[in-house]
């Protein structure tokens, strides 16, 4: 008698139980990976690389002003980080996307703010909607036509909030810099 009882216990799982937590489980792996939609989370790490990037370069070009490495070169309208046959838009001496003249010394040995290169958007050239709007992935650069102040901006994946909360005049575009009108017109 003992014996039976032994087996009885020891039948396992019967396949509707089986049926059934193969479909919870796949249930609850469809509701993760649509609450973690990878294409937002890579948009989201993108827009930190950005805020980042122009963080970094903004505070070089403040720092290189002050301390007296570096003019602003006036009136420049609209240079952007997408490279072009004329320049490499990478580079740190003032001929890149960043335009500006050095103070004293040689500009091919200078390098804004100890930056080895100038950053680039990390989908540079890929076009996104923003608001309705097709905008192009890049950073862009202008100054003032006595160049005394510039303007750094970005388009943002996701934090549209950022956009227009930044005090720029443009609410599509992330903007950073000492006048942020300075850029205006088409992306």
């Amino acid at each position: 008698m003992r014996n039976k009882n032994i087996s009885k216990n020891n039948q396992g799982f019967t396949l509707i139980e089986l049926l059934i937590v193969i479909t919870i489980v796949a249930i609850l792996a469809t509701v993760t990976f649509v609450a973690l939609n990878p294409t937002v989370l890579t948009g989201k790490a993108n827009d930190t690389k950005r805020l980042s990037d122009l963080k970094n370069v903004n505070d070089a070009l403040m720092r290189d002003i002050a301390q007296g490495n570096i003019t602003l070169k006036p009136a420049v309208t609209g240079v952007d980080s997408i490279s072009t046959p004329s320049f490499n838009p990478l580079v740190v001496n003032g001929s890149g996307w960043v335009q500006f003249n050095t103070v004293s010394g040689s500009a091919l040995n200078f390098k804004l703010g100890g930056l080895n290169t100038l950053p680039n958007d990390p989908k540079v050239g890929t076009s996104v909607n923003v608001n309705g709007a097709a905008k192009v992935l890049k950073y862009r650069y202008c100054t003032s036509t006595d160049g005394s102040t510039y303007e750094i901006n970005a388009v943002l994946e996701n934090d549209t909030a950022s956009m227009a909360k930044d005090g720029g005049n443009d609410a599509n575009l992330y903007e950073i810099g000492t006048d942020l009108t300075l850029c205006s017109g088409t992306w």
